[in-house]
């Protein structure tokens, strides 16, 4: 739905009250408008009020990045005062720096006239919303006209959705409480030390779907800005309704979403969150597939599984995919059907290699994220994603979008406290309440993947080396420690020589709680790892450089252990790094999502090595 479709015409005029639906301005669009207005000074000499003017207004700001049209210009100039000082000095306009700025320097600053025009929006939002309370207290919600074709008629079957019910107008859904206020401006303050969307230059417009706009970047070649609406919609927009700040939330869970995969190294196509409302992709072209996986039974699997019962819990994860075509309510495809349709995107054909890697990915997307949201005793039950081909680079990346319109979220596991778009497509009438909650559901889902950045528990690498001389095999290891984000520090001990000092430093680093785990490296006679393995509970793992001469002899002070020794021994350093992530992976899902996607980086790579080699023998 386009900005303020919903409002209602009166005559052949627009009143500029009726101009609020598309919600506050932002101080990035406040200032964009006052830049806009102070160049075009010779307005004031033609009639500032004109429809011409705030339409060209409105050209150029989307020019900026600020999607408003001109009855939004207009009534924002309104509240801004501008219009009212258009009979001061003639050159009151003619510069911004020297008119706009100096009466906002004076008056207001743009956080203060924003969180001006958020308290006047609020208050009649806040009427608005109690006006329709009162009218609706005693009868149901009217729904539109359908025009002689009735759409409740149809029995709808979709692949995520139970019930649809057609589309319900609701106007005054858009109120917030003072506490909603509050966090959406501490929201937009926070959101400061991101690019301004009035820094890009939009190009054309690419795309434009149920819940978001895609333009060209004509200043960043390869590169899209996905701009969020406000619309929420289920059943291929069979429902769907304005919700005010949804485009704001969609887009801070996105961003977190695609940030804690790409830290993970999933490759995606997400490059920076750019606003409030929009992020800058690398521009692909969609493979039209939706990916689905599940880990827990429920919605439409159980209708087209008859006899699998709510809650069978699939393990290995259960794969299914959707071929994107609304007008047949996107159809389950198989593995042959997509293969058979030789898709071409961006000069890539979609064949065995491509589905392989895109199932593979899914998985582990799946899985990282799983992971992460149980860290927030949340079970991720299934998930929906999409992968498009970069048109710079020509691989397959994770794109679109991931937000709480692409998952099931159950708290506890407990499907009665689900926080996902699902209680949106279970409402059997849309109110303003029922609107208020799934708002709240979509703003705690923000709130909650926020946390999933960060780790649950910050443990170290601690390598103790026998010799300076070792220094170069002990670096090898802090290198490899640090792509996991573990801290590494290196000792130098002998614990042949001086096995006071070795048992001193163990017991410095017992001592203050942190999770460590120990590397032994100490080549010849290994007496590091034993010594240290027989006095801590702590993992211990010997790395010993392997020297040509000895090395065949070497290697069995580090392999034959009396009882009651545990350490194990790895002769890679890079080996010795990954086996100390993959302890601290048990409890930290942000080292546990890097050992995943490292996993399948490599698969990938083998995959297209051979993919490669094939062609080149054929």
């Amino acid at each position: 739905m386009e900005r303020g479709a919903g409002r209602q015409r009166r005559g052949e005029e627009e009143t500029v009250e009726e101009t609020g639906a598309a919600g506050p301005w932002g101080e990035a669009e406040v200032l964009a408008l006052l830049s806009v207005w102070g160049e075009l000074g010779a307005a004031q000499h033609s009639g500032v009020s004109s429809r011409a003017t705030f339409e060209c207004i409105s050209e150029q700001l989307r020019g900026l990045s600020v999607l408003r049209d001109w009855r939004e210009c207009q009534a924002q100039c309104t509240r801004l005062g501008l219009q009212a000082r258009k009979a001061e000095s003639p050159g009151v306009f003619t510069n911004y720096n020297q008119g706009a700025a100096a009466t906002m320097d004076t008056q207001m600053t743009p956080s203060d006239l924003v969180e001006e025009e958020e308290d006047l929006t609020s208050e009649k939002e806040a009427h608005s919303s109690l006006v329709t309370m009162q009218e609706d207290t005693h009868r149901p919600v009217k729904r539109h006209d359908t025009g002689g074709s009735c759409a409740e008629s149809i029995d709808f079957q979709y692949k995520e959705e139970d019930q649809y019910i057609p589309i319900i107008e609701i106007n005054s859904v858009c109120s917030m409480a003072a506490s909603d206020l509050l966090r959406e401006k501490q929201g937009c303050r926070s959101s400061s030390n991101m690019a301004s969307p009035s820094e890009l230059k939009l190009g054309q417009k690419l795309n434009e779907g149920k819940t978001k706009q895609i333009f060209e970047l004509a200043d960043e070649p390869g590169h899209v800005l996905v701009q969020s609406k406000d619309q929420i919609t289920a059943g291929n927009a069979a429902r769907k309704d304005q919700m005010e700040g949804k485009a704001a939330i969609a887009n801070r869970t996105t961003s977190c979403v695609f940030k804690l995969l790409q830290e993970a190294g999933i490759k995606t196509a997400f490059v920076r969150q750019q606003s409030e409302k929009a992020f800058v992709a690398a521009h692909c072209e969609m493979i039209p597939i939706e990916w689905v996986c599940r880990r827990v039974a429920t919605g439409s699997f159980l209708k087209r599984n008859p006899g699998v019962k709510e809650g069978y819990r699939f393990s290995p994860l259960k794969m299914e995919m959707f071929f994107k075509d609304d007008a047949n309510n996107d159809p389950q495809w198989s593995e042959e059907q997509l293969l058979e349709t030789k898709l071409s995107l961006a000069g890539l054909t979609i064949g065995r290699c491509e589905v392989d890697i895109m199932n593979r990915s899914t998985v582990a997307i799946f899985e990282i994220l799983e992971r992460a949201w149980a860290t927030q005793n949340c079970t991720l039950v299934d998930m929906k994603i999409e992968f498009g081909v970069n048109v710079s680079t020509k691989e397959i990346v994770l794109a679109d979008v991931i937000d709480n319109d692409s998952w099931r979220l159950w708290p506890a596991g407990d499907r009665s406290q689900q926080k996902d778009k699902q209680v949106y497509r279970d409402l059997k009438e849309v109110t303003p309440e029922a609107m208020q909650m799934v708002k709240r559901n979509f703003e705690w889902v923000s709130e909650s993947v926020k946390r999933l950045l960060e780790p649950q528990a910050s443990g170290r690498v601690v390598v103790l080396m026998g010799s300076i001389s070792d220094l170069a095999h002990c670096e090898k290891i802090r290198k490899a420690c640090g792509s996991y984000g573990i801290p590494c520090d290196l000792r130098v001990t002998s614990a042949h020589k001086g096995p006071d000092e070795t048992l001193r430093i163990k017991a410095e680093y017992e001592g203050d709680g942190v999770p460590t785990v120990f590397v032994a490296v100490a080549g010849r006679s290994n007496g590091l790892g034993p010594v240290m393995s027989g006095n801590t509970v702590y993992p211990v793992i010997n790395c010993p450089p392997i020297t040509p001469d000895w090395g065949a002899q070497d290697i069995w002070s580090s392999l034959r252990m009396p009882s009651g020794l545990g350490c194990s021994t790895v002769l890679s350093p890079d080996a010795a790094a990954q086996f100390a992530a993959q302890i601290f992976g048990l409890s930290d899902h942000l080292v546990w999502s890097k050992l995943r996607a490292s996993m399948l980086n490599t698969w990938v790579s083998l995959k297209q090595a051979d993919k490669k080699l094939q062609a080149c023998s054929l």
